[in-house]
């Protein structure tokens, strides 16, 4: 298995229609953006943008959220994951903010429309082994994207804002609504890749979700931990786990260290579909993919 670290310098580009602003036609091309990063903070960073915290600067950003950008880089896979071994790639973002689409080598892979959502793309049949790979990351305008969903409601939505120039549709997407404006905070929709983006090649499975509890045993100094694993596995079978505990704070004791014995999967169960409403509403939702369900990568039928 190979895990290609994808974070680093990308460029940042405004997507040009017939909606973007004048701002953003007069920018110079291939602006650096560093990922993990954000959109306001590379144009700050490049001086394109005055600091929108200083006095009334906001107002002269608010373009930024009525923009299309393009995020891109160029990756290699190695050579030696050739063509005859390379089974199986994994690109995974686990924050992406927040109307995405994800180009693999000008093919579109994916769509999101939830930044509080990883999302995992199969990118298998895309990627070049031993060749150089592009990838673009389109954010797509949050403020065009939810005015466009509010005209397809057969109601319209209360807006109740501290200044007219607030982001008036946030409850129509799963966003950070504070960067639509707050009470104490300015209007600033801006977008990008938080956490590091990843490329996995050749994989086993994935860990899909990790949690751990610990609960103190009474009248003692020890604790009880529970740990709690999702694992997908591409195929049916056993899984060897092994773990190391250190303490959170600098302690002289060792870590403790173990294994378990080795975990049987089971196919996964179909997704539970929720039952009919008894009164079904006859205005449907006419913009679903404001928040849609999220879908596991096809080749991990088994947890």
């Amino acid at each position: 298995m190979t895990k290609i670290d994808l974070s680093g310098r990308w460029t940042l580009n405004p997507v040009l229609n017939h909606l973007t602003p004048e701002e953003a036609r007069g920018l110079p091309a291939d602006i650096p953006i560093p990922v993990p990063g954000d959109i306001a903070s590379a144009l700050l960073a490049a001086n394109l943008i005055p600091d929108p915290f200083a006095g009334r600067a906001e107002l002269e950003c608010l373009w930024i959220g009525r923009t299309d950008w393009r995020l891109s880089t160029v990756f290699t896979i190695p050579s030696d994951n050739s063509s005859d071994r390379l089974t199986h790639a994994l690109l995974a973002f686990p924050v992406l903010d927040t109307v995405a689409e994800v180009i693999v080598n000008g093919k579109e892979t994916a769509r999101s429309r939830n930044m509080f959502r990883p999302l995992f793309i199969e990118v298998t049949p895309e990627v070049r082994p031993g060749a150089a790979n592009t990838l673009d990351v389109i954010i797509r305008s949050p403020e065009t994207y939810t005015a466009e969903a509010a005209e397809k409601l057969p109601y319209p939505v209360p807006f109740t804002g501290h200044f007219p120039w607030e982001w008036r549709h946030r409850n129509l997407l799963r966003k950070a609504a504070c960067h639509g404006g707050w009470d104490w905070g300015l209007t600033l929709l801006t977008g990008g890749i938080y956490q590091e983006p990843t490329l996995t090649l050749d994989a086993p499975g994935r860990a899909e979700y990790l949690s751990a509890q610990a609960v103190p045993v009474p009248e003692s100094d020890h604790w009880n931990l529970t740990v709690t694993l999702d694992y997908e596995s591409r195929e049916a079978g056993s899984l060897a786990v092994s773990y190391t505990l250190r303490p959170f704070v600098p302690s002289p004791a060792p870590p403790a260290e173990g294994a378990l014995p080795p975990l049987q999967g089971a196919p996964r169960p179909p997704a539970p579909q929720p039952p009919p409403h008894p009164h079904p509403n006859p205005h449907p939702n006419p913009h679903p993919s404001a928040c849609p369900r999220p879908q596991p990568p096809g080749n991990y039928p088994h947890r």
